[in-house]
């Protein structure tokens, strides 16, 4: 997820559960350089707690989220020792077997596969 998006669904996240109204929403600004929020009207305490849920939202994240890049390198790695040689009508093909497979994605992603 972009991070225009991420911080959207963060803060519209916080609107939804009243931590924040409409107005507060509206007079928030968020700072990619320092992927932190920030306000010319809102007090720096209540700014500092909207930050702090922020980077607490991203270290959750990146936790439970596995990067997809990493599970395609991972996967990659995978198939390339676990693959084998199968012929069929004169043709070679690789095969992999399809519960390994599944096996493998469920431990990557955590996902049932």
């Amino acid at each position: 997820m972009d991070i225009q998006k991420e911080k959207d669904a963060y803060l519209g996240e916080l609107l939804e559960r009243d931590a924040i109204t409409q107005d507060e929403y509206n007079d928030i600004i968020f700072r990619p350089s320092v992927n932190a929020f920030d306000s010319n009207y809102l007090s720096a305490r209540f700014i500092d707690n909207i930050n702090w849920g922020w980077n607490s939202w991203q270290a959750a994240k990146a936790k439970s989220v596995p990067e997809v890049i990493n599970v395609g390198n991972e996967l990659q790695s995978w198939v390339a020792v676990w693959s084998f040689k199968a012929r069929h009508d004169r043709e070679d093909y690789i095969v992999v077997d399809a519960n390994l497979l599944a096996e493998k994605i469920e431990n990557l992603t955590g996902a049932n596969a």
